[in-house]
């Protein structure tokens, strides 16, 4: 296991060498309950910072970055560790050309909060890592987007932590870096004070955290991972409303959004909706694919129709004699022969692989969805998908749950189609 320390740099950088020195040395900490961790030398040191120095005690950021990892390393060479790596990981402004100076107005903690989250996502998607949060360092509005974070991604190893130094004078002094440090003594305020372990105390809270194991559709880039979009997947998530598809008008609602679509794109969207609310049997998403235990989905070619590559038959399966019923629907005014879909799958013939009938109208759908779901997450989690196995025909599907998927003024002869062929 690789254990990771992350946390923001702010004015006080001392936070940093006195949580890590908690880490390593437990049995030292001020309340015994606390003493029984196990001990920790993290092997990466991430601190996310910004431009922000203290010229009083440095003469740049440079200066205090110097500062900082030699601090690190006399800290781990003093109990036998090798030295971490340290990465020094400033919050770009937008356009990406330089660090930030401060956080201080809305747009730097927008910056901040996506950058602090893609950050421990990164960390957290990694199942061999262990994730130490520290929200001793930088503004309170750091800190707050740093549990957040952790609320989202982190895992049951995973800890945050709070640090507090005994007595509280010491959190004042730039010299004081942890206990037992090389100086023996420092002064503040023209006050002397020893920095032995027994007199400089030090204790690291555990901060309790909701775990809420956030499970982001796979699809958007890591730049995506917007604050605020994020917030709002978990919010849609936790609410659980249905997915509502709506025949009467061509529609589809979700959450508060209503995004209508063409008859032909929403004929394809509904056909996926149907196959996964009645769990057709045969074909499954990406880690199911062909069998049995598969369900939901539907293989490309049952929707293509036509002449098998013999010339001896023509068969109509489920998918497509319901994405027929669909398409011709009365109420849509849609002629047989001005529908382009239907026209593209009877003239294909039936194999293995071949056009893709359908790549059109899910380009539709994505394009008409974009226009009203913002959030990349929730749009990624209601786009059919396209999935293939080797040597064997593309499937396509929708990955949102069956029971949240609501099916509005359809026909008893779109739902219920139990007499044709499954795949």
């Amino acid at each position: 296991m690789k254990h990771v320390f992350l946390a923001s740099l702010g004015g006080s950088p001392q936070v940093i060498t006195e949580t890590l020195w908690a880490l390593m040395n437990p049995q030292k900490l001020i309340d015994p309950k606390n003493r029984n961790r196990k001990p920790v030398a993290p092997e990466v040191v991430h601190l996310v910072t910004t431009s922000f120095y203290n010229e009083r005690l440095f003469l740049s950021v440079d200066d205090k970055n110097r500062k900082i990892e030699q601090k690190i390393g006399a800290l781990y060479s003093q109990y036998g560790h090798r030295t971490p790596i340290i990465v020094f990981d400033p919050v770009q402004n937008e356009e990406g050309t330089e660090s930030i100076s401060d956080i201080r107005d809305q747009d730097e903690n927008v910056l901040y909060a996506n950058h602090v989250t893609t950050k421990l996502k990164a960390y957290a998607d990694r199942p061999d890592n262990v994730i130490h949060m520290s929200l001793a360092g930088g503004r309170k509005t750091m800190s707050s987007y740093d549990h957040s974070a952790m609320m989202f991604f982190g895992r049951a190893n995973d800890e945050l932590s709070h640090v507090l130094v005994k007595p509280q004078a010491l959190e004042g002094s730039p010299d004081f870096w942890w206990p037992d440090q090389e100086e023996s003594t420092v002064t503040v305020r023209g006050i002397e004070f020893l920095t032995s372990s027994e007199l400089a105390q030090v204790d690291l809270i555990d901060v309790p955290f909701v775990r809420l194991h956030v499970r982001l559709p796979k699809g958007p880039p890591a730049e995506a991972l917007d604050y605020n979009s994020l917030v709002e997947f978990v919010e849609f998530e936790k609410q659980g409303e249905p997915i509502v598809v709506n025949a009467i008008d061509c529609t589809i609602t979700i959450g508060s959004d209503v995004v209508k679509l063409a008859p032909q794109p929403f004929a394809l969207f509904s056909l996926l909706a149907i196959s996964k609310k009645g769990a057709w049997r045969g074909v499954g998403p990406e880690d199911e694919g062909q069998g049995p235990n598969a369900a939901g989905w539907i293989r490309l070619s049952d929707i293509r129709f036509g002449l098998e590559k013999d010339n001896r038959t023509i068969r109509t399966t489920r998918a497509f004699h319901v994405l027929e019923l669909l398409l011709t629907r009365r109420p849509d005014g849609l002629k047989h022969r001005d529908n382009g879909l239907i026209q593209k799958v009877r003239k294909e013939p039936l194999g293995s692989s071949g056009d893709d009938a359908t790549e059109s109208d899910r380009s539709r759908i994505r394009i008409d969805l974009k226009q009203k779901v913002k959030s990349p997450f929730i749009l990624e989690y209601v786009l059919p998908k396209v999935y293939g196995l080797k040597g064997v025909d593309h499937f396509l599907g929708l990955d949102i749950p069956a029971h949240r998927i609501r099916l509005v003024g359809f026909t008893d002869s779109e739902l219920e189609t139990d007499h044709l062929s499954e795949f």
